[in-house]
Parts: structure tokens; C-alpha cells; sequence
């Protein structure tokens, strides 16, 4: 009876140590999964447009060192009236050599959505990610001057549906007739606990 007892007593012990441990392994990835999800960015191009902005611009991507890097955009809108200017969005996907668009917005009213919020979901998902690295980002006059520096995704706001892989961004802003103002697109690799791919 002792020697059930104590056989029965080891089992338990076992199999308890066994959940404790695997319970431990399970959070610790997970932590750790978040912990390495960061954003490079490769690359920053920009274009304003003569009649609205001076065309003394530039756009960059700042490296610190090979995992970390900023983007930079200093520009100065000319004293013109524009009333209301609206965002096309679309972003792409590397598969092997070849970008594929993912995801898009079109003709979003951008100072609206900055100014009051937005329903769409993707959109509320990039100003909230652009909010959490930099709460200021939203506090400059709109429209006017696009004005960054050293901005960056901060570590864990990007949605875990993201893949690991190579991406381009699009940002496009025109007029009520559709003349694009400016436009900017940038290059940047994703490291994700999510290894899967779009589609």
C-alpha cells in the first residue's frame, strides 16, 4: 500500500512539474515573441508637389545600427489654400523577388480622420500605431507641412497579423479634383513572431 502510495505520490509530482514547466515555456515565448517584433526601415521617398509646397524637401531613413533606424521627412507647404486633401493607402507584400499589394484605403479624408477619429479599421490601427511611437505626430496643423523626425514604430504596436518579410508603404494625398499634393513611400522589413504569409 505504501509503495502505491508513494508511486502515485511521485506520478503527480511529475505531471504537475510537467504543466508548471510547459505553462513557463509557453509565456516566456510569448514574451519573447513580442519582444523581437521590430520594424527596419530600408528606405524613404518623397515627392511634393511645386505649386503647393517649397521644393527645398527631404526625405530619409536614419540608421543607428544593422536592427534600428528612423524615418525623417522636412517639408514646407508654400502659403496656398487648401481646404481638404484626401489619402490613398496601399501596402505591399514581398513574395520572393515580387511586391504584391496586400491591403488599400482610397480617398480617406485625411484632417477629418485626424481631427475627429475614423471608423475604418485599418486606419484606426495605422494612427494608433503612429500615436503610440509618437503622441505629437497628430498635433500639427492639417493640411500643412509634413514634418517627421526620427520617427519609428515602437516595439509590439504592429497587430500580430503582420508576417515576417520585406514590405513597401504608399502614401499618396491629392485635392478634391484627384491633383496629387505629395506622396511618400517606404521600404521597410518586418521581424514578427507571426512566420506565415499574406493570402
Amino acid at each position: 500500500m505504501k509503495t502505491q502510495e508513494v508511486f502515485w505520490f511521485l506520478l503527480s509530482s511529475f505531471l504537475l512539474f510537467s504543466i508548471v514547466t510547459a505553462t513557463r515555456n509557453v509565456l516566456t515565448k510569448s514574451q519573447t515573441n513580442d519582444e523581437i517584433q521590430t520594424i527596419y526601415v530600408k528606405a524613404v521617398r518623397c515627392n511634393f508637389s511645386e505649386d503647393y509646397f517649397y521644393q527645398n524637401y527631404s526625405c530619409y531613413a536614419k540608421s543607428y545600427n544593422r536592427s534600428f533606424s528612423t524615418v525623417n521627412i522636412l517639408s514646407t507647404v508654400k502659403p496656398v489654400n487648401i481646404d481638404k486633401v484626401y489619402l490613398n493607402w496601399k501596402l505591399f507584400f514581398k513574395y520572393g523577388v515580387i511586391y504584391r499589394e496586400v491591403m488599400y484605403l482610397s480617398r480617406i479624408d485625411y484632417c477629418q480622420a485626424c481631427k475627429f477619429g475614423t471608423s475604418n479599421k485599418i486606419l484606426k490601427q495605422i494612427f494608433s500605431m503612429m500615436r503610440d511611437s509618437d503622441p505629437k505626430i497628430f498635433t500639427v496643423r492639417c493640411p500643412g507641412s509634413l514634418n517627421i523626425t526620427n520617427f519609428y514604430i515602437k516595439t509590439g504596436t504592429m497587430l500580430s497579423i503582420f508576417p515576417t518579410g520585406d514590405y513597401k508603404t504608399f502614401f499618396e494625398w491629392e485635392l478634391e479634383n484627384k491633383t496629387l499634393v505629395e506622396s511618400l513611400e517606404i521600404i521597410s522589413s518586418l521581424n514578427s513572431p507571426n512566420k506565415d504569409t499574406f493570402g
